[in-house]
């Protein structure tokens, strides 16, 4: 068997046509080409009139080519390049060394995503399998709510990873928490959310998803109270929940600085008021973390007044 020619496209899950009009490279002029399993030619005139083209899938980004007739085909393409293109339609030849790259990078991404998955139990496995699978994380067991996100793990370790960590993801999981604590449930229709066995506290419009649109609005100035509500309920049936306060209110304060605070220990309004700025400057200085902000003051005060707020 000969070696096979690997082609990489820029983009999966795509059907790729048999038949084209390419420019020959000799004459400069047009001409039809198309290729078909089993014969012997490009030229449709010379081949046999019952042959049918037959579009190529191509799964993986990837495909092996052994047979010289599609080799020959694949590069007379206008998409066909000697290198990496930002062109979607785009694919060119690969060498052993770069593909083994990919992979390994692959590898290492799924291996990532399913240690995340492994490590995470209880409300805080099932709260982060709802963005992935809905509502059955709340009806399957550990083990099966494992098994369904390892393989999605396998095909999409990114979205796994994002359902985990993504800081904009915090609120549906925050939400997600509570309706698996039956804090609050989604009314039938799938247009409020409403307390548990209690009144509409957030409704949408038909053809939007509440969950997402509940979860988008505890994270606004104008969701605050509600959100505030619903973590100190969570806190009260799970108190080892690690729940932060949006620091992202405060003046001064964008999403990048807001992670940084979370990463150097500050999870709350309140400790962040308990604070200085020589402190926290001192704090990143020895993680090695650059706050963006030098004058931390006015965003103390600010958190002052939240903690008192809060209580």
């Amino acid at each position: 068997m000969e070696k096979p020619i690997i082609y990489t496209f820029k983009t999966s899950n795509r059907m790729l046509d048999t038949e084209y009009i390419v420019t020959d490279k000799k004459t400069g002029y047009r001409k039809k080409i198309r290729y078909i399993e089993g014969e012997k030619s490009l030229d449709p005139e010379k081949q046999s009139k019952y042959a049918v083209p037959q579009r190529l899938h191509i799964s993986n980004r990837r495909i092996a080519v052994t047979d010289p007739l599609l080799i020959e085909f694949l590069e007379q393409l206008p998409h066909f390049k000697d290198k990496p293109y930002n062109d979607f339609r785009a694919f060119w030849r690969e060498d052993k060394k770069s593909i083994a790259k990919d992979n390994l990078i692959k590898e290492d991404l799924i291996l990532d995503a399913k240690i995340l998955v492994r490590k995470n139990e209880g409300v805080n496995l099932i709260s982060s399998a709802y963005l992935l699978i809905g509502q059955d994380a709340f009806s399957l067991s550990t083990d099966e709510v494992k098994d369904r996100l390892y393989k999605i793990a396998t095909n999409n370790p990114e979205k796994v990873k994002k359902a985990f960590n993504n800081e904009s993801s915090k609120y549906k999981i925050i939400t997600a928490n509570a309706l698996y604590n039956k804090i609050l449930e989604i009314s039938i229709g799938n247009l409020s959310m409403m307390w548990y066995g209690g009144g509409e506290i957030y409704s949408v419009d038909k053809g939007k998803d509440v969950f997402d649109e509940f979860s988008n609005y505890l994270g606004t100035k104008d969701g605050l109270g509600l959100l505030q509500a619903i973590t100190t309920q969570l806190q009260d049936v799970n108190p080892t929940m690690k729940i932060e306060d949006n620091f992202t209110l405060l003046e001064g304060v964008g999403e990048k600085t807001a992670k940084n605070l979370y990463t150097l220990g500050f999870s709350t309004f309140k400790q962040l008021s308990e604070s200085t700025t020589e402190e926290i400057l001192k704090k990143a200085e020895e993680k090695e973390i650059n706050l963006g902000v030098k004058d931390f003051d006015k965003i103390i005060e600010q958190a002052k007044i939240k903690s008192e707020e809060n209580n």
